[in-house]
């Protein structure tokens, strides 16, 4: 089946055609804080992208050589050896490792002290002020827990008190339709991937669909298969994910892929790691192939075929060769499928929380923000509670 053309979303689009309709003397955000990287667009017609990942001097010598600022982006690459590196959004979530009271609140502590140095510098960048003035919209994995829903709603607030959460999948499909038009969203993440039905409302539970899953998952999968069979390989993460992202793919008849690797001898020799990687990336397109039929299932009849013809594959996984068809193939016993990429899987979830910031009007932020559950849908309860503080 010939594909249609990807969805493209303009930022500057957005801002000219919708700032005169909203407050000149507010500014709005969009956020999208992912696995790997977080993004942000504001109404200054401006964006800023910056990798997820952040470290503090790991001793007292280091701290001589790096101070006691939080670092990322390239201060972060060139000092790295001598930081305590983290990601405090594995997995999709706030995360919290450790294993006494102590050393958890510490954890606690230092991974939000990163999220909310995260959020300065986004906003920072895209030149809104950090206050009273900035309105944001936030994407989140759409089965967040209630629990990490507040956490991520806490933290932002300490940077920019007007916030709103919305489903990350929500957020991509409001900037692609911003008139109503059923689509199916498959937002492909390192940490999860996140399937929603769009009709322009704020989905139920049962619109959306969470698999706890995503490219780290697979890139920890390729590690250790490939160490188990070629033993004497020194692989890490970094090198793993950039095989497969260069030769990964799902259903595609590849000539071999043989590939140059370091090996415990010191020395460099060449692998074949075709039949692991087709396998592993396979496995992982089963689950999201299995997901999207599920969800699909739900779909009011009357609506199927028109979700059917406005299926896009969205986040950094959306890369992965052969998954369009591969998730055309499998949801075409309902009928005829369109499956594209959007075409900037990086700003995407970003783009569309800004439009909907810029769109929705000042009774709506005013629900959200003096705690008005009747009138929130259950799954956005957590933030119409932001002003309970």
């Amino acid at each position: 089946m010939k594909l249609a053309a990807p969805v493209r979303c303009h930022l500057l689009e957005i801002c000219t055609s919708q700032r005169g309709s909203t407050d000149m003397s507010k500014f709005f955000a969009g956020i999208d804080l992912g696995s790997m990287n977080s993004a942000a667009v504001g109404s200054t017609a401006e964006r800023a992208s910056v990798p997820t990942t952040m470290g503090w001097a790991k001793d007292e010598l280091a701290r001589m050589l790096v101070g006691d600022s939080i670092l990322l982006g390239e201060e972060l690459e060139q000092n790295r050896m001598a930081l305590e590196v983290v990601r405090p959004l594995q997995d999709g979530a706030i995360k919290f490792s450790s294993l006494t009271e102590d050393e958890e609140e510490v954890a606690h502590c230092r991974d939000s002290e990163a999220i909310v140095f995260l959020l300065k510098r986004l906003l920072q960048q895209i030149n809104l002020p950090l206050g009273d003035e900035t309105r944001c919209i936030v994407g989140v994995p759409s089965k967040a827990s209630m629990q990490n829903r507040r956490n991520v709603l806490s933290l932002v607030q300490q940077v920019v008190p007007t916030v709103a959460l919305v489903p990350e999948p929500f957020a991509v499909a409001f900037g692609l339709y911003p008139e109503i038009c059923h689509a199916l969203i498959i937002d492909i993440g390192a940490g999860t991937t996140d399937l929603c039905h769009y009709y322009g409302a704020f989905p139920t539970a049962d619109d959306q669909i969470t698999i706890k899953m995503g490219g780290d998952r697979l890139d920890q999968s390729l590690l250790e298969a490939i160490e188990t069979c070629y033993p004497e390989c020194v692989l890490n993460l970094d090198l793993v994910r950039h095989l497969k992202e260069k030769h990964g793919s799902v259903g595609l008849a590849n000539s071999a892929v043989v590939v140059s690797l370091p090996t415990k001898s010191a020395g460099v020799e060449e692998f074949d790691i075709t039949e692991v990687l087709q396998k592993h990336c396979q496995q992982f397109a089963n689950e999201i192939g299995r997901a999207a039929v599920e969800l699909i299932e739900r779909i009011n009849f009357g609506y199927r075929q028109e979700t059917l013809g406005n299926i896009v594959l969205a986040g950094g996984g959306s890369r992965l060769k052969g998954l369009d068809t591969f998730v055309e193939n499998a949801c075409r016993d309902f009928g005829t499928c369109n499956v594209t990429r959007i075409h900037d899987s990086r700003f995407a979830g970003a783009d569309g929380a800004l439009r909907l910031a810029m769109k929705l009007p000042e009774a709506g932020w005013q629900q959200l923000t003096q705690g008005n559950h009747d009138s929130v849908p259950k799954h956005e309860i957590d933030a119409s509670d932001q002003k309970a503080a």
